[in-house]
């Protein structure tokens, strides 16, 4: 096709009444407009057809460009999502923080539970997410929540240096309560101080209230380096005194709690 310029083509929309004009004048060729379809060239002979909508195979350059375009769009779109929260993350409101931990209120606190589902003692599971506590009346270290089927519970025990990184730390205890079926669980932990907010430091034991009987944690001491426990099972009238020792690997106990081993295994 010597001497041949071939056209470039691009669609337009009815729009722009003057399309067809402007593309004889740079071209210089036939160009026909019957329906759908526009034929441009430089004589009849050595016409292409570009179709829109017909479903015929539309000019490469034309393809290319919708290509482009649409690649575009779909990354714009995808990096909005990304960057718009969801609403249910956003109407949670922060966990709680202090710069003073020694007026931290634990019964008023917005807390990130430490498990995702911790098991009852029936077997059901108590769900974990944020959760934000109200105190019990004029005491500010204990409170409570309620999430879906479930009662949630905080308390501080005791603040004490156990880790001995001349740090005051946090016993506290977390309670999860199917108040429908009678069962619950209430989970002790050793928390410290990182950037203002409580983390928790190490797990420590639990308590587990069911129909066939009850585990129960009757006292909890905190020193440097340890913490003293006495627990009890309802079926029999002895009462089990441990001592968690503060070690390279956490809290490690001097005995496993006999009527129900378990119970010192963090819920996952």
């Amino acid at each position: 096709m010597a001497g041949a310029r071939e056209g470039v083509v691009q669609r337009r929309s009815a729009r722009h009444d003057g399309s067809l004009h402007a593309v004889r004048a740079r071209f210089g060729s036939t160009v026909s407009s019957s329906g759908p379809s526009l034929e441009i060239g430089t004589d009849a002979g050595h016409a292409r057809r570009v179709t829109g909508g017909t479903g015929e195979k539309n000019g490469d350059h034309v393809f290319r460009q919708r290509s482009r375009v649409i690649a575009l769009v779909a990354a714009v779109v995808g990096a909005l999502a990304a960057l718009t929260p969801s609403a249910a993350v956003g109407d949670q409101p922060p966990p709680s923080d202090t710069s003073t931990p020694s007026t931290f209120a634990w019964g008023a606190a917005v807390i990130d539970l430490p498990w995702t589902a911790a098991a009852l003692p029936d077997g059901a599971t108590c769900p974990g997410g944020r959760i934000a506590f109200t105190a019990n009346g004029g005491n500010p270290q204990s409170g409570a929540a309620t999430a879906g089927d479930h009662r949630y519970t905080i308390t501080l025990v005791e603040t004490v240096d156990v880790s001995a990184d001349d740090a005051r730390e946090a016993i506290v205890k977390l309670g999860c309560y199917d108040d429908a079926k009678g069962v619950s669980s209430e989970f002790y932990y050793l928390y410290y101080w990182h950037d203002d907010r409580p983390e928790v430091r190490d797990y420590i034991t639990a308590t587990r209230n069911f129909a066939g009987g009850r585990h129960l944690v009757k006292l909890v001491d905190g020193q440097l380096g340890s913490i003293s426990l006495k627990q009890t099972d309802s079926t029999e009238p002895r009462t089990y005194s441990r001592t968690f020792t503060w070690t390279a690997d956490g809290l490690v106990p001097d005995a496993p709690f006999a009527p129900f081993p378990a119970i010192d295994t963090a819920p996952a």
